[in-house]
């Protein structure tokens, strides 16, 4: 295939160790190797798509391989590089384990591996996606890893090195790779781009090394992608249009509005967004993207924002942050961040963006509004973690971080400040009865500032006893409902927002009820074994013993 039709990722994939970007931890310690002759038999390279490792492992090959290196680097002019270069070496063993991961294909390579090398001085084989093979086909392969012949090297690439036995890691080196960073993916799109004979428009770099997240074969495609449209000359609004691209005034403008509480102007501008073709999915990510950056800078962490962000975005992002309590950035990401938009279509994905910015937009416009004598604001999502000991919350904030480090989960339903200062106060807690808890629980419900989803779930249940400081809620729940609101997460979130109504620790169960007997009280359907046990024996049958 002629050099100039080929793919630019192809075309620009790394030839020597020097060539590739961001990995030196890596490429430094095998061109060692390789100058000093101490090359082991297998490695492992682990590490996101797109940062080098399978270029890595080809560049490993021709440095083994080649007849005059310089340093431990393949001169790229001898015959077994240009080998190599042009896809004619025989002793270069690829193989894909996420179509040949099974035990017949790694029976087939410990037939092959045991032949001598036929051109090169060294075999070298590559498996890609080592995480794929089967269970059967890693018991095969082990002894073959374990003790391979002479003159025969093995590279496993993986995305997901957890999935690799232990036995496998333990007879190779290891590296892992990193994702390359912003800025170096920025430099070099630029200099492909300027090698090409493309002229890029100011921004456009910086947003294509954003969107690959550290993956410069997904850079290279998008760059490909936009050249492919715009011709020669690729303007911000060619990149827009051919990568479903948000406008960045209309992101600021969004973010914004957010931080004022215009749920109006914010709404509008998501209309506007989606009208306009812009990927929805995208855009919510960059939301995240821009949260995450007004969080560090209210946490001070100005070195982290030098190095994702430019001048101007680290200036207004500083101003943007003073708007916004920690907490209730915090909110607003877990939010944003948990619109699940896998199996949706764009109708779904902007009706669940509306509600988010509605909601958002509204928890800011209530702290500007100050308290009312009919209800005091949240201070959001998170705000205020607060134990229900009295002692431990000291030192809690409205809009602060959590205080206590006992806490199930860092990100607890959010507490009204004013309960918040309650909870401090040495007054003796209030005597409680099923009837002020069953009056209390429609305030509590309608507060809770968890999920959505666990939200509704939460106003189709009621108290229905209280015994012992354990409050039963009940309703017509099924095991997947008992399942999400068993969850200590939300069961902890639920305490949290009891403890601050009734200043005393109360602990919480959920159970199925049916209808309402004669005397006017819920029937709770089981007493006895709690929703997750009901849920496992669903699953996987058996027999619930009882209590000791």
């Amino acid at each position: 295939m002629p050099e100039a039709s080929r793919s630019l990722y192809l075309r620009w994939r790394p030839k020597r160790f020097g060539d590739v970007i961001a990995q030196d931890h890596v490429t430094r310690t095998l061109r060692n190797a390789v100058a000093r002759g101490t090359v082991t038999h297998a490695y492992l390279l682990c590490g996101p798509r797109g940062t080098g490792k399978t270029s890595i492992a080809r560049i490993l090959y021709r440095a083994i391989n080649c007849l005059e290196p310089i340093d431990g680097e393949p001169c790229g002019s001898c015959t077994s590089c240009k080998a190599a270069d042009e896809g004619r070496a025989v002793d270069l063993i690829e193989m894909d384990a996420a179509s040949h991961g099974g035990i017949d294909d790694v029976r087939d390579l410990r037939e092959r591996v045991y032949f001598a090398p036929v051109d090169a001085k060294t075999k070298v084989y590559i498996v890609d996606e080592a995480h794929q093979l089967t269970a059967r086909a890693w018991d095969a392969f082990l002894k073959t890893l374990e003790e391979p012949p002479p003159r025969t090297v093995f590279v496993l690439a993986t995305t997901e090195a957890h999935r690799v036995p232990a036995t496998i890691v333990s007879r190779c080196q290891r590296f892992d790779l990193r994702r390359i960073p912003r800025g170096g993916l920025e430099k070099q799109l630029e200099s492909i781009a300027r090698s090409e004979g493309i002229v890029l428009d100011s921004g456009v770099a910086e947003r294509l090394a954003r969107l690959a997240q550290g993956s410069l074969r997904d850079g290279e495609s998008m760059l490909e992608q936009v050249a492919a449209f715009g011709g020669r000359s690729v303007s911000m609004e060619a990149a827009r249009t051919v990568l479903g691209l948000v406008r960045g005034d209309a992101l600021r403008a969004y973010l914004d509005a957010l931080s004022v509480g215009d749920s109006a102007r914010g709404l509008e501008l998501l209309e506007q967004i989606s009208e306009e073709g812009a990927d929805l999915r995208q855009f919510l990510d960059e939301v995240v993207f821009y949260l995450r950056g007004a969080l560090l800078a209210r946490s001070g962490a100005g070195p982290s924002l030098e190095i994702q962000f430019g001048h101007d975005e680290r200036v207004w992002l500083e101003e943007l942050a003073t708007r916004w309590a920690p907490g209730q950035v915090l909110g607003m990401l877990r939010s944003f961040s948990e619109i699940d938009s896998r199996g949706r279509d764009e109708h779904h994905v902007l009706v669940r963006a509306e509600l988010v910015t509605a909601w958002a937009a509204g928890l800011i416009e209530a702290t500007w509004r100050g308290p009312t004598p009919e209800k005091e604001p949240w201070e959001g999502p998170s705000a205020v973690l607060v134990s229900a000991h009295p002692s431990r919350g000291q030192a809690a904030e409205a809009g602060g971080l959590p205080v206590d480090a006992s806490a199930p989960n860092e990100l607890l339903a959010g507490v009204r400040h004013a309960e918040a200062e309650a909870l401090r106060e040495p007054d003796s807690p209030t005597a409680l009865s099923l009837a002020v808890v069953q009056a209390e629980w429609p305030r509590i419900a309608d507060n809770f500032q968890g999920s959505l989803l666990i939200k509704v779930r939460l106003r189709g249940v009621q108290p229905v006893a209280l015994q012992e400081n354990v409050v039963t809620l009940g309703g017509e729940l099924d095991l997947l409902d008992l399942q999400k609101l068993e969850a200590p997460e939300c069961r902890a979130s639920i305490e949290a927002a009891f403890a601050a109504a009734f200043r005393v620790p109360l602990k919480i169960r959920f159970a199925a009820t049916e209808g309402t007997a004669a005397g006017g009280e819920t029937q709770v359907r089981d007493e006895g074994p709690s929703a997750l046990a009901e849920l496992g024996t669903s699953l996987f049958g058996g027999t619930l013993l009882p209590e000791a």
